[in-house]
């Protein structure tokens, strides 16, 4: 550690830092874990979308013994039961100890005692909290090794992005390796329809699942005002939900870091990175804004970064035009309906909610118009007739 720290090699001698400072915990809790000198087994999992990770800590006569983890991959999504998981791992031929805790009541519990049992010929005792202390620290420390075990095999599985990773932390000066990333982009036309989008990348893909935009609520029209309350509102559901991102990307130069920073400081969250992008006349990423930091760096000079960035980036620029083109869409249709007569409130609400488009309500059959609540088949005549006025005029 002190041999990379001389070396200027800082991120490298932090990650040993705290590695050396885990052993030392796990040494500690080994010298005395439990007052009493008690048999437990106790387990933690992690779940993504399509795996499921465990760590089992073994503690025998009161003194952390071990641990082990492991990996069950579901690429379907199905999540197997918790109590199908434990019984294959103690039925593998594992100690089974008196007592075994779990982050959660598993299913049948009383059943899964009693099969435990049977197989160990003792009493088994399943426990969902304990209130202990000592416990405590023995979950701190699963929890952490369970971290380790994931992002180790995140990186076997992706050893092209734990090396861009690493790449990103060195380019953009970030603080730890960025696995979510989230870029936002602003659009608008002419002063209407003005939204923003933001796109998520988790290690090194698209997580379309987390894509998400937003009408821009505020009276202000400029780019700066705009991007304050996307972001603001991005952080502030992230805080509500305990879902915030690594690193957000921002597209624009030095004020718009600034704003972005400000709207993270009025909300106190201290654990998002932000970095500004500012592009060039052909719309490529050129310019790396770091905050406290007086000039942009050159960002077509780390040609891994700056290729994983412009995609991003133009995924986040594509994301946000589609979503104001259809906002300029539905905002055209409904100032379109609002000039036909007979054509109400509650009617041009019950368009608005069964057709995207002015195209889309044209294509659309006389009977499925004049089917729908609150119309009949003079109303739909009529809204055709004048639908097809208005489409000539474009």
């Amino acid at each position: 550690m002190y041999r990379l720290s001389e070396n200027l090699e800082f991120e490298r001698a932090a990650f040993l830092r705290d590695r050396i400072e885990d052993l030392k915990k796990v040494l500690e809790t080994q010298a005395v874990v439990l007052d009493t000198p008690l048999d437990l087994d106790l387990w933690e999992y992690k779940k993504d979308n399509s795996n499921e990770y465990f760590i089992v800590l073994f503690v025998r006569y009161g003194y952390l013994y071990g641990f082990q983890t492991f990996q069950i991959k579901n690429p379907l999504g199905e999540k197997p039961a918790l109590k199908e998981v434990i019984l294959q791992f103690y039925m593998e031929g594992k100690i089974i100890p008196e007592k075994i805790f779990l982050p959660e009541k598993p299913e049948e519990k009383e059943e899964l005692e009693s099969i435990l049992s049977e197989l160990s010929g003792k009493e088994i005792k399943i426990l969902e909290s304990l209130q202990d202390e000592k416990i405590k620290i023995l979950r701190d420390l699963a929890l952490k090794n369970l971290e380790n075990f994931i992002l180790s095999e995140k990186r076997r599985e992706k050893p092209w992005y734990a090396g861009l990773s690493e790449e990103l932390v060195e380019v953009l000066r970030l603080s730890r390796e960025p696995r979510w990333i989230e870029a936002i982009d602003l659009s608008q036309f002419y002063g209407t329809a003005r939204v923003g989008a933001i796109v998520c990348f988790f290690e090194g893909e698209p997580e379309k699942s987390r894509y998400r935009h937003y009408h821009i609520k505020g009276e202000g029209k400029d780019d700066y005002a705009m991007l304050y309350e996307v972001v603001y509102r991005r952080l502030k559901r992230g805080l509500e939900e305990e879902s915030l991102p690594d690193l957000i990307l921002i597209d624009g130069g030095k004020g718009h870091l600034e704003t972005a920073l400000r709207a993270g400081e009025d909300l106190e969250v201290k654990d998002v990175e932000f970095r500004a992008i500012a592009k060039n006349e052909k719309r490529q990423p050129e310019k790396l804004y770091i905050p406290g930091r007086k000039n942009p760096l050159f960002l077509p000079k780390y040609k891994e970064v700056y290729h994983f960035i412009g995609r991003i980036m133009s995924e986040a620029h594509r994301f946000a035009k589609t979503f104001a083109e259809k906002t300029k869409e539905k905002e055209t249709l409904t100032s379109i309906l609002d000039r036909i007569k007979g054509i109400g409130p509650k009617r041009k609400e019950i368009l608005l909610e069964n057709f995207k488009d002015l195209e889309e309500i044209l294509n659309a059959p006389l009977e499925k118009l004049s089917n729908l609540p609150g119309f009949n088949l003079k109303i739909a005549k009529t809204l055709k007739k004048e639908l097809q006025k208005e489409y000539q005029k474009f």
